[in-house]
């Protein structure tokens, strides 16, 4: 398990480092630095990347191009416009999409090593240096690590805070965390108080973790959990992927995955005669049982709702009856030693699937306290900046109106799930994403959770994006001609 804190920042080994010698630590620790390339196993326990188009001409390097590349992100990002900016997608399918990537693939958006792009200029690097030292710290599978935890690296520590995604008090469920009582009462429904993911918080409550366990952490782990002054980050999200506490809209999309195991646990118990396969009365059991019937529901959901909804049916129908030309090469170039680790093309993860970040909006009709009807509301709309301080990983985590933070999400902030999922009408044009296109949302140009870093790049979103791209990728035009192919 690592401890992923955010895109721009570096992945956390959780190991000591004094116990655990380069030569036994897995590869993927280079992302954090600890152990070069010339020791990696033969068979890493983590997907690959790779390139679709690994042997295409290598990219021209022309002075000048960092700068045009950042004159180009600047002129992506947009402030709102009118009704023509809205597409007719809810608005939980951008989320979904973020939520995906992070179960797919990580270490694509990493300021370390080979991946360092907060500089004056960009030189791209060689494929082979790319290909050795870029390891995917997932299995490149849809299979919720993200929400149940995983990975190669378990160090004593993340193994606590692993085991701990279980519910103390009953190892079959996993652990929901409470929102706080901030004096606005609750969004609806008012009287379900597990409307936030697990945090820090609750794991000192319960003695499973202690503050001078915290504050004798390494300091590159340390600081993930004790704020400079040396108070505790309560707020700080404990979960399989500490990404998906980014923003509050990802964040409450995990809470829902881990609510709906909850829900299988508990409907299996209820009506063991529906469900003769589970072993209702084997907790270790009816947990794996769980997990698998929420993972399927989350693969059912990618391949009949979620692509049907934003990719071409015509090339969706194609792939579904002759199965996927294009991939099928690429594996067949990068074959995994078992079948849960699939090799991943660096063109999919550092570029194609990005199209979802044209679809966030710079704001949201996010719940009666935050929405419609206005005239009741705290504020007419969530903004996105507010999605972001409302995450563990803010410089004010939880802020309340009042002052001072609250030590979880306050109860009036939890999403209303019907606003993001029913799709725009006449009356709500605004529940919609915005158009996927090369245009993005104004509040992408100063990512608030994000280091302002020297240069400013890791704060603005297409900066990151096209300075990587060109780090990185073959020769565009050489790609769109044979995607085809």
């Amino acid at each position: 398990m690592f401890m992923l804190p955010g895109h721009g920042t570096t992945a956390v080994n959780t190991y000591d480092r004094e116990t655990y010698g380069a030569e036994k630590v897995f590869p993927d620790a280079a992302a954090c630095g600890f152990v070069d390339p010339q020791f990696y196993p033969v068979d890493p326990d983590i997907g690959r990347f790779d390139y679709y188009f690994g042997q295409a001409a290598p990219i021209d390097q022309k002075p000048g191009t960092t700068g045009a590349l950042d004159a180009l992100a600047d002129a992506m990002v947009r402030p709102p416009q009118d009704a023509k900016e809205n597409a007719t997608n809810p608005p939980v399918f951008t989320y979904f999409g973020q939520f995906a990537d992070h179960d797919l693939t990580a270490n694509t958006d990493r300021e370390s090593g080979i991946s360092i792009i907060d500089v004056p200029q960009i030189t791209p690097l060689d494929r082979d240096r790319v290909r050795a030292q870029v390891q995917n710290l997932r299995a490149g599978a849809l299979n919720l690590d993200s929400v149940y935890g995983g990975g190669p690296l378990v160090g004593p520590f993340a193994q606590k805070l692993q085991d701990a995604l279980r519910f103390h008090g009953d190892a079959a469920r996993l652990w929901v965390g409470t929102v706080s009582d901030a004096g606005f009462g609750n969004v609806r429904p008012p009287h379900d108080i597990g409307r936030d993911v697990l945090r820090l918080r609750d794991l000192l409550r319960r003695g499973l973790v202690s503050e001078d366990e915290l504050r004798a952490l390494p300091a590159d782990l340390r600081d993930l959990f004790v704020n400079p002054d040396g108070s505790i980050r309560v707020q700080r999200a404990i979960l399989g992927d500490m990404r998906n506490d980014e923003n509050l809209a990802v964040s409450q999309f995990h809470l829902a995955w881990v609510r709906l195991h909850n829900t299988i646990v508990i409907e299996a118990r209820d009506h063991p005669e529906r469900y003769p396969d589970a072993p209702v009365n084997d907790r270790d059991g009816l947990f794996q049982w769980a997990r698998r019937m929420t993972t399927w529901h989350y693969q059912w959901l990618l391949l009949h709702v979620f692509l049907p909804q934003l990719c071409d049916p015509d090339t969706l129908d194609d792939i579904r009856r002759h199965g996927p030309r294009l991939y099928d090469r690429f594996f067949a170039r990068n074959t995994p030693t078992r079948p849960d680790l699939m090799p991943m093309p660096l063109e999919f993860s550092v570029a194609a699937f990005r199209f979802g970040h044209s679809m966030a909006r710079d704001a949201y009709d996010w719940s009666d306290r935050f929405g419609r009807p206005e005239e009741d509301a705290l504020l007419p709309r969530a903004g996105f900046a507010e999605l972001f301080r409302f995450t563990g990983g803010a410089s004010s985590p939880m802020p309340l109106p009042g002052g001072g933070n609250a030590p979880s999400l306050p109860a009036h902030w939890p999403i209303d799930w019907q606003r993001f999922v029913e799709g725009p009408k006449s009356a709500t044009p605004d529940r919609a994403t915005r158009r996927i296109d090369s245009n993005l949302a104004l509040p992408v140009n100063d990512l608030v959770n994000d280091d302002p870093s020297e240069h400013g790049v890791l704060r603005h979103l297409a900066r990151r994006n096209l300075r990587r791209g060109y780090l990185w990728p073959p020769k565009r035009p050489r790609l769109s001609g044979r995607v085809g192919g």
